[in-house]
Formats: C-alpha cells, sequence, structure tokens
C-alpha cells in the first residue's frame, strides 16, 4: 500500500525532516467557500516516525477555516458538553486535571476551547481563574455567555477571545501581550492534530506557562485507529493533519522543552456503539531557555502500523451497495450530511454517481453553500421533497434518523455510516 520514500511537501511538524513515506492519497469534496485544500497525501516521516498529512497549504490556511466556518460552537459539535456523552467525557477529564492541578485559584487557560464545555467542567471542580481561547468567533461568544474571559484573572486586552480582531490562534498569537508566563496551567484537548504549524504553536503555549507550569495534551491516538474501525478512512479528513501516537508525542514534548509527568490511553465513547481511541499526556514546562527536557528523539512506529492496518481494512469495506443500487438506478435523493464522509464519497464513490438535488445538514453554516456543485439546505427543505433520504453520518446516524422521523416526514431513509449502510 505505500510508496518508495520521496521528498515532503511540508516539512515533518515534530522533528523538520523532509523525507517521507506515502501510504495513501486523500481527496475531498471541499464546500466552495473552504480555503483548506482539497487532497493531500497520508506520510510517515522516515526519521521521527509521525503520520501527518503532506499537505500543500499554510498555516493561515487553517486559522481562516476555524474562524469562518468552525462547526465547534454547535450544539451537537463535541467539545461544549450539550450531549450526554460529551459532558461525561468533558466531566471525566475535569476529575482527572483537577488531581494534577493542585491550585484552583491558580490561572488556566483551555487554549482552543469551542465553545467552553471543559471551562464549565472545571469551575465544576472548583477551578476559578479560568480563560478560553479559540478563533472561532462563535465560541468566543458562547465562553462570554459562559462567564469566562471576563471573570477572575480578566481579559488580557488584545489577545483573548472577547476581541473581535484577534483570530485565537495560538500560532498567530505568539507570545502576545500580557500571555508570557502568565499561565499555571494549560489544556490543549484535540488541539494539536489541527494544527498545521505544530511545533511554533506548541512554543508559544510553552512561552505562556509559567516555570514549572503544567501543561495537559489530549489528541486522537493514531496508534490504535485499527482497533477503532468505524468507516473507510474516518480519521483522515480536511481538519486532522498531525496523526499521534505516544511515542510521537513524547518525541513532540522533548524537541520543546517539556517534562512528561504522566500519559493516559482512553477510549472515549461517541455513540452508544462507537468509541475513539485517544492518549492523553501532562507535562511540566522547565522555564526561560530550558534544553530539551525528555530523551533524544526516538522513530516510533505504531501510528504507522495501525494508519496501515486500517487503510486495509478500509480497502476492504464493501458498506456502500444501497448506495451503488441508488447510483445505478438514477433516482432523485436528498443527503442529509455534507460533512467528511460525504466529502470522501463525493470523490469517486458511490455516493458521487447518485443524482443528488441537495445535501442537508444542521450546521448552519454549511447551508447556504455548495458541496460538488449541489446546494446545501436546512433541514425544513425536506418537508418539499418526496424521494429517498440518504444520511451519511460516521458515528450520529441514528440521531439523525430520529430526527428526520420527529419531523414527521414520510421519506424512505438510507443510513449511510458506522461500517453498514441500512434501508428503512
Amino acid at each position: 500500500m505505500s510508496e518508495p520514500v520521496r521528498r515532503a511537501v511540508r516539512a515533518c511538524p515534530v522533528c523538520g525532516d523532509t523525507q517521507v513515506e506515502p501510504l495513501h492519497e486523500m481527496a475531498f469534496a471541499v464546500p466552495d467557500n473552504c480555503a483548506l485544500p482539497d487532497h493531500y497525501t497520508i506520510a510517515s516521516c522516515t526519521r521521527c516516525g509521525l503520520v501527518y498529512a503532506d499537505v500543500d497549504a499554510c498555516q493561515a490556511d487553517y486559522d481562516r477555516f476555524y474562524t469562518e466556518l468552525s462547526k465547534y460552537e454547535s450544539e451537537t459539535a463535541s467539545g461544549g458538553g450539550e450531549q450526554p456523552l460529551d459532558r461525561a467525557r468533558l466531566d471525566g477529564l475535569a476529575a482527572y486535571l483537577g488531581d494534577r492541578f493542585e491550585v484552583r485559584d491558580a490561572p488556566l487557560l483551555d487554549a482552543g476551547c469551542g465553545s467552553g464545555g471543559l471551562l464549565a467542567a472545571l469551575r465544576d471542580v472548583g477551578f476559578t481563574d479560568l480563560t478560553g481561547l479559540d478563533p472561532s468567533p462563535g465560541c468566543a461568544d458562547a465562553v462570554r455567555r459562559g462567564g469566562f474571559g471576563a471573570a477572575e484573572g480578566g481579559i488580557l486586552p488584545g489577545t483573548l477571545v472577547s476581541e473581535a480582531e484577534s483570530d485565537g490562534s495560538i500560532v498567530s498569537l505568539g507570545e502576545g501581550p500580557g500571555f508570557a508566563r502568565r499561565f499555571a496551567y494549560i489544556t490543549l484537548s484535540h488541539v494539536l492534530e489541527h494544527l498545521y504549524d505544530l511545533r511554533e504553536g506548541v512554543v508559544n503555549v510553552v512561552s505562556w506557562l509559567r516555570p514549572g507550569g503544567l501543561v495537559y495534551i489530549e489528541v486522537p491516538d493514531a496508534g490504535r485507529y485499527h482497533s477503532h474501525y468505524v468507516v473507510p478512512d474516518y480519521y483522515f479528513d480536511l481538519e486532522h493533519v498531525n496523526h499521534f501516537d505516544e511515542g510521537s508525542l513524547r518525541n513532540l514534548a522533548a524537541e520543546v522543552g517539556l517534562d512528561v509527568l504522566d500519559v493516559i490511553q482512553k477510549s472515549v465513547p461517541v455513540s452508544s456503539t462507537l468509541e475513539y481511541p485517544a492518549i492523553g499526556m501532562v507535562c511540566r514546562a522547565n522555564g526561560p531557555g530550558a534544553p530539551n527536557a525528555g530523551p533524544e528523539l526516538v522513530r516510533t512506529r505504531a501510528a504507522h502500523d495501525s494508519v496501515v492496518e486500517y487503510l486495509r481494512l478500509s480497502h476492504e469495506d464493501a458498506a456502500w451497495a444501497p448506495l451503488e443500487a441508488l447510483a445505478t438506478s438514477g433516482e432523485r435523493i436528498a443527503v442529509w450530511g455534507a460533512g467528511s464522509l460525504a466529502q470522501r464519497l463525493m470523490t469517486g464513490g458511490p455516493l458521487s454517481r447518485c443524482s443528488i438535488v441537495a445535501f442537508v445538514d444542521n450546521d448552519a453554516k454549511k447551508q447556504g453553500s455548495t458541496l460538488a456543485g449541489v446546494p446545501v439546505r436546512a433541514p425544513e427543505w425536506l418537508r418539499e421533497f418526496d424521494g429517498p433520504v440518504v444520511v451519511v453520518a460516521a458515528i450520529k446516524g441514528e440521531e439523525v434518523v430520529a430526527q428526520i422521523r420527529a419531523m414527521g416526514l414520510p421519506n424512505r431513509v438510507v443510513a449511510a455510516g458506522g461500517g453498514s449502510v441500512t434501508s428503512g
């Protein structure tokens, strides 16, 4: 499945090397208002082993994407704590951090805070000086409504989420007025997998910590992708450009001068039947000018081998037979879901050969745009359509089907996702 070693377009975001082993080519039908490239190579660094998206882009492209098209202010998105499973995840993380971040009134920054679900959970376990940071204006509004950023610890002028002129990117802010050596604790929960300029961003975060301050990092665990199979190519989308295992996360910590204090493996429930593999790490900052604190960089293989196995399983998965039937029949359909799975299936998969009248999505930011030239509508539009509705969702297909039934729609539903396709 892999190809001979070649020179990367994007240098390894952990070690800076430029020789990679290509593993797979990804292509997407991107929304018409999306700044991100529509293809990249999944590659593995030959020096340190990190698996990452070798994509021809820059950090500014991703900053713009999260500023303009972030989905994380939605009530159904992860990180807000509005859904029961998400709330349980955040409460569990807050309890874990409460055992390691011992001073409850010390200043704590949640970088990449989304709509503030973790901040609320941390407040519930007694933390009082809480600040959120996120590039999305919608998330910034939600954080302000939650009472953060302008509470104890105050707003840091010109740099916090409440300031419209700041895009909230941990890369673009640098040390920032008021940020340097301010925080005793920083959380980066499911943030680093999104950073194009990874090392620069983490170096900035370390500069915001007091000497001896603690940072908690949590990312998807690419070393266990293969044991958490969902649908073909599930873990490879437009947003996730770095795929860590424990070894590559330790390498990153060593490169930026962090001491690793604790590592945890997690399997996070995201539906009634699916769990998402994650890895968490608590690290200590060593102060300005500290040398690399950890062991020397070592090559890790866990993510490489797991990704190769996941890609093999994806290649063998024949989950889309009913979609093939719809493509053959030419029947006019509506597709509920304009996210990552649909974006992948519209680049040569059976969905791309179907006669699609419209996409439907709950995300207001997608509504009004087009995907592969097809308009994206709000769910109410379906009241004007009497054909089949194809639900394209990797993990929340059952919830969407329930929403369709709750709307009283008589349409036939074809649910695609979760490794299977069923009709009803």
